[in-house]
C-alpha cells in the first residue's frame, strides 16, 4: 500500500505509520515530503556506497529499533564512500553552483558560514 493510500485509509489499524499525523490534523505537505525524501535518498544512493565497517554486521532485527509511533534505528556505524570520481566531480560542481546561486543569497547556511565541502 502506498503512503498516500495508507494515510487516506478509513481504518486507522490499516495505516502503516502516523509520522504525518492523522485525520483532520494530518500534514497537508505529506506529498511534498514524500517526493523530497525520494529525491534525497535517490541522490544519496546514486552518489555513495554504504557498508558496514570491516568485520562488523548491521543488526536488522527488532532490537535494533526504538520508538512506538515512529520507529527509528538505533545508532550504528556506517562507511560511506563515493561511487566514483565522476560522482565526486558532479557533487563538487553542484555544491559550488548552490553556494553561488542559493546560499549566497542568504550569506550563511543554518546561521553559520558556508561549510567547505570536501569528499
Amino acid at each position: 500500500m502506498s503512503m498516500s493510500n495508507s494515510t487516506s485509509h478509513t481504518d486507522p489499524l490499516q495505516r502503516d505509520h502516523f509520522a504525518f499525523g492523522a485525520g483532520c490534523r494530518i500534514c497537508p505537505g505529506i506529498q511534498i515530503a514524500k517526493q523530497d525524501m525520494f529525491l534525497a535518498f535517490s541522490r544519496l544512493l546514486w552518489a555513495f556506497e554504504f557498508s558496514a565497517p570491516p568485520g562488523t554486521q548491521v543488526n536488522t532485527d527488532q532490537s535494533a529499533f526504538f520508538g512506538e509511533t515512529v520507529r527509528r534505528p538505533k545508532l550504528f556505524e556506517v562507511v560511506i564512500t563515493p561511487c566514483s570520481a565522476k560522482q565526486v566531480a558532479t557533487i563538487k560542481r553542484e555544491m559550488e553552483l548552490a553556494k553561488q546561486n542559493v546560499f549566497s543569497l542568504y550569506g550563511s547556511y543554518n546561521g553559520n558560514k558556508l561549510p567547505d565541502f570536501d569528499i
